[in-house]
């Protein structure tokens, strides 16, 4: 990946999540967790798109750790005593709305920036929950989610070095997805 975890990861000057006061919070959080990973089904309109058969394995792949992230989630809120609830609705606009049409997009917006910024959430409840249980399957996630991460990253350097028009196009729509994200 581009940046290392510690680029990534937050201050909470040792602050901690503990699941019992601070319940309100982690239902919040592992709502939109919970949604973020159900719209890993997308990944299928990709894999009918992918413009290569390692990025067809890539994104098979990816589709089964993006279920199995449903699972994990469901069963963490299990644990911490939480129900599935509603997602927040600019996660819900995020995950649908402002799904990208080709795929330099895709793997420029939703998988490096995307899936960038869901692990920057993950590593931050990583290292403030006070549940280890949940904390090891978490981390075993992260693994993933960094994977996902590098991909999007790799397919998208090597886009751009074939096409420098490319490289403005994609920059000027994450000053645009950023702006809409900042709207909301």
């Amino acid at each position: 990946m581009l940046l290392t975890r510690a680029e990534m990861t937050l201050d909470f000057d040792g602050n901690r999540l503990q699941p019992e006061p601070d319940r309100a919070i982690l239902q919040w959080i592992f709502d939109q967790f919970l949604y973020g990973e159900v719209t890993g089904i997308q990944v299928g309109k990709w894999l009918y798109d992918a413009p290569d058969l390692d990025s067809a394995r890539f994104l098979a792949k990816q589709a089964i750790e993006e279920l199995q992230h449903v699972g994990n989630f469901l069963h963490i809120m299990r644990m911490l005593g939480l129900r599935p609830g509603k997602p927040h609705a600019a996660v819900r606009f995020l995950a649908t709305s402002m799904m990208a049409k080709t795929w330099p997009e895709h793997v420029a917006m939703e998988m490096a920036t995307g899936e960038g910024f869901v692990l920057m959430a993950f590593y931050a409840v990583i290292d403030t929950l006070d549940h280890p249980e949940a904390v090891e399957i978490l981390t075993r996630a992260v693994r993933q989610e960094e994977g996902h991460v590098a991909f999007g990253e790799q397919q998208t350097m090597r886009l751009c070095a074939n096409d420098p028009g490319l490289r403005r196009e994609l920059l000027g729509l994450s000053l645009v997805w950023r702006w809409g994200v900042g709207r909301l």
